[in-house]
């Protein structure tokens, strides 16, 4: 049996197969044969069912690992896994609080202070903020730690406006590519002191940090939005152009917490963003 991967090339050609079924008269997505699905697809699968159809149909093999897990990350029959947080709609910032939670229980992570803490956090209360606050619509997140991998993954997605309708508000950007990508550059350069919760925001500046993460631990990232799919693995960044759109946007970040605690953490997240994301010398990586 096959496996739905975190693997961006597999991410488009299943989500276009998906984006057309769903435009039929009978929507069936069909995913038996599967033995392991990520949760970046089941998080996919009830973007689509919440803000597009509501009436798909899910096929799953019955005897199918994969058939196994699902009930662990819907969070259904009281189903329940230490290294899983289900499927939740968050619509709040106490919900979002709630997620960050549960999360952190997961991961296991020892948090030297409360800065170190507040840097994990602040990955993911971005990520929400942003399917929040720009996607017009609640936000679906889920997450999973693969501990034999050392790895976290955490999803969030909306069926709201999508990043050209926002980010056009403030740039000039013609397509959801520019949009994702502008979406991802430095846009201020003094946003130490929005840290942590203040309520200025700036477009960009969430992502921006989350994707130097990435890059510094090695990780993967994936922007979904419209007929786009950006994806930053390391430091490497391609785009895709699909030929069905998606409505709203997921961003995915999977990435291993060995290298984040070690690359990121030891350095004390305040002075690792002053002196390795928001210094001039980072200037000439800033262009994607």
């Amino acid at each position: 049996m096959g496996s739905l991967s975190f693997d961006e090339e597999q991410t488009k050609s299943i989500l276009q197969k998906w984006l057309k079924a769903v435009k039929g008269d009978n929507p069936i997505i069909d995913i038996r044969g599967y033995s392991f699905i990520d949760p970046l697809y089941v998080a996919i699968l009830i973007t689509l069912k919440k803000g597009v159809r509501d009436d798909i149909k899910i096929m799953v093999d019955v005897n199918s690992p994969a058939c196994s897990y699902i009930p662990y990350i819907l969070g259904l029959q009281g189903k329940s896994a230490s290294t899983v947080v289900p499927i939740r709609i968050v619509d709040r910032k106490l919900d979002a609080k709630k997620f960050v939670d549960e999360l952190l229980k997961s991961t296991d992570l020892s948090f030297d202070d409360w800065e170190d803490e507040n840097a994990f956090r602040y990955i993911i209360e971005e990520l929400v903020d942003n399917a929040l606050e720009h996607g017009g619509s609640p936000a679906i997140a889920c997450a999973q730690v693969f501990k034999n991998l050392g790895e976290v993954e955490i999803v969030v997605s909306d069926y709201g406006y999508g990043f050209l309708h926002t980010v056009a508000r403030n740039y000039k950007v013609s397509t959801y590519e520019e949009a994702i990508k502008k979406a991802l550059e430095k846009e201020v350069s003094g946003s130490l002191r929005n840290m942590y919760g203040s309520s200025i925001k700036h477009t960009g500046t969430g992502l921006y940090v989350i994707s130097n993460i990435i890059r510094e631990t090695e990780g993967k990232m994936f922007i979904i939005s419209g007929d786009a799919l950006v994806s930053l693995s390391g430091r490497q960044l391609i785009s895709y152009k699909m030929q069905e759109e998606l409505k709203g946007s997921v961003v995915a970040v999977r990435f291993r917490l060995d290298k984040f605690k070690d690359r990121v953490l030891n350095y004390g997240f305040t002075n690792w963003l002053y002196y390795k994301v928001f210094t001039e010398d980072t200037l000439e990586e800033d262009a994607f």
